[in-house]
């Protein structure tokens, strides 16, 4: 069966992030109040009309260095990551945080704050001896590559986010009525169009059809960030958001994630709606 890369298929823009329901929206983003390239997208919510689906799509990370993430190396940084983030917990400074989170990954000032920050705690940070002794900035924030080949700035990212999401929003209840909400929508595309505008394609399209997705499912993102990295009820949540002949995908009727990298992406993009949602620039106070 082929597959394809995500950003191979259609071209993935703010036309993604429907208007309104899945049951009401109409081809090709004409509904959804977007203009420019992206109205054309091709994406089809709600109706049977259209391209026909691709049977299969591989979404694939930000890596540079490897064509394909492994299963073993993704688990590994994931878990890494995770850990790094319990043993270190949240920056004390809010502004480090803030310019980590509510940067894209490219930019630098991210990249510059989460490498202090993993400076400033290399005791917790597996492998920080296969770096060199005095890294210079940004090198731990831009990419991090310094295990696998694979970056890990990902993984770190997203361990930030879930942590900050348990500390500023514990019971926030994300739910369609927010996700759909023509003012909160249109707040989140603004703010994404802006901060992600020197994001890399692949890193960008993979953000924007993980946030379609919860857009269409934000309560079982919540509950996949909830459960255990690897548990049953995570893969559960992880289907349950995919689904089959997903809009967010153009109705591919099988879809294949890292699940590591699928959670990252995921807790980031809940942020970013949880940010629409409470009209803020960052969550971070």
């Amino acid at each position: 069966m082929p597959s394809f890369r995500i950003a191979l298929l259609v071209p993935l823009t703010a036309a993604m992030i429907c208007a309104s329901s899945p049951g009401f929206a109409q081809r090709g983003g004409g509904s959804s109040g977007s203009s420019g390239a992206g109205a054309s997208s091709g994406i089809t919510i709600g109706s049977s009309s259209g391209p026909v689906a691709p049977p299969e799509i591989t979404v694939q990370g930000n890596s540079p260095l490897q064509s394909m993430v492994t299963p073993q190396d993704s688990r590994i940084l994931a878990s890494q990551a995770a850990s790094f983030v319990r043993c270190a917990k949240l920056p004390d400074n809010a502004q480090m945080l803030s310019d980590i989170l509510d940067h894209s990954p490219r930019e630098l000032v991210a990249q510059r704050a989460l490498h202090e920050f993993i400076l400033s705690h290399a005791g917790c940070y597996q492998d920080m001896s296969m770096s060199p002794a005095s890294p210079q900035s940004p090198q731990l924030g831009e990419c991090n590559n310094i295990v696998t080949g694979l970056c890990r700035v990902t993984y770190d990212r997203g361990a930030l986010y879930e942590t900050a999401l348990d500390k500023f929003a514990p019971d926030y209840q994300l739910g369609q009525l927010q996700t759909f909400d023509p003012a909160i929508r249109a707040r989140f595309i603004a703010r994404q169009k802006e901060r992600n505008r020197i994001r890399l394609s692949v890193d960008r399209d993979y953000f924007m059809v993980v946030a379609c997705m919860v857009q269409l499912r934000p309560r079982e993102a919540l509950d996949m960030l909830q459960a255990k990295q690897g548990s049953p009820e995570e893969r559960t949540m992880r289907s349950e958001m995919i689904g089959r002949r997903s809009p967010c995908v153009g109705g591919a009727r099988n879809v294949n994630f890292d699940p590591g990298q699928f959670r990252a992406y995921t807790a980031e993009a809940v942020y970013e709606w949880i940010s629409a949602a409470r009209n803020t620039n960052t969550l971070v106070s």
